[in-house]
């Protein structure tokens, strides 16, 4: 006895003797005629109608969502009726410009809703980086700052300069002096009125104890061809604070220009002090 299947993909597999058993559908040959029995395909109908059903069921709760902010279905309902009633009491009064505005009001409302938390998000991150962004653009120009300080103090030094002159020789180096990106070299700006560009804190102070552009970081004023205490040939140069040169006037400019500390070093070379009587002449 052959064993029966519950469906054939042809008249011509279904063994002869069973033929009136089976029923054609949808171009398979399907067991139809033993009470009782659910075939394969029985069970691929049951399945594909409770798929199409729970695919339908999907569809109407998100067509149904967009409608939530109007409440619930019952005052949907409720509202909808209403609408021939408040048409016709319109009439021709119906504001088409007021109506898209209402509409945009509302769009716009909804999208600031789902846009406000990702607006504060980006506006904390823009923070935190424009924080970072100063605070390594301040420690970048300290660590410049720092070694502009740093060579130009052993150049000073290396110079036999006043130590007392040091403040002053500093500002003057941290407005004149940068720190080049290439090679990180401190060197003199371009464009700088008494000084070359590219220069060196060792050659600066050689350019500047040459040319005596400021004299007074060594201890005394000296002109051309004057002799200062490094042995520059001919005449010393003049000390508003000696017997000789006294100048109230030169020696304010003194202080304002080279600061109390090499004043008050001029002075003691001179046998007084900054606002001290005129020292006696030398014999």
């Amino acid at each position: 006895m052959p064993v029966l299947e519950a469906k054939y993909d042809s008249e011509d597999d279904v063994p002869e003797d069973y033929k009136a058993l089976f029923t054609e559908k949808d171009g398979a040959w399907e067991l139809t005629e033993v009470g009782g029995i659910r075939t394969q395909a029985d069970v691929d109908r049951v399945q594909e109608s409770l798929r199409k059903e729970k695919s339908d069921r999907k569809k109407a709760k998100s067509d149904l969502k967009s409608w939530t902010t109007l409440g619930e279905l019952s005052d949907v309902q409720e509202k909808l009726d209403r609408f021939p009633e408040l048409e016709a009491a319109a009439g021709d009064k119906l504001d088409e410009d007021k109506i898209e505005g209402i509409v945009t009001k509302r769009v716009e409302a909804r999208i600031a809703g789902k846009l406000t938390p990702v607006q504060r998000q980006l506006d904390e991150v823009t923070e935190e980086r424009d924080i970072l962004l100063a605070t390594n653009d301040g420690l970048v120009k300290e660590k410049k700052s720092r070694k502009i300080g740093d060579e130009f103090t052993k150049a000073f030094e290396g110079a036999k300069a006043l130590k007392e002159a040091r403040p002053d020789a500093l500002l003057l180096a941290n407005s004149i002096f940068e720190v080049r990106d290439d090679d990180e070299a401190v060197v003199t700006k371009e464009g700088l009125a008494d000084f070359k560009p590219g220069l060196s804190p060792k050659q600066l102070m050689l350019d500047i104890e040459k040319q005596q552009l400021r004299p007074l970081w060594w201890g005394e004023p000296r002109g051309a061809g004057s002799q200062g205490s490094r042995g520059v040939s001919g005449r010393r140069g003049s000390n508003p604070f000696s017997h000789e040169d006294w100048n109230v006037t030169k020696q304010g400019q003194v202080i304002q220009t080279e600061g109390r500390d090499v004043a008050g070093q001029m002075a003691k070379a001179a046998g007084t002090t900054v606002g001290g009587r005129r020292p006696s002449a030398k014999k």
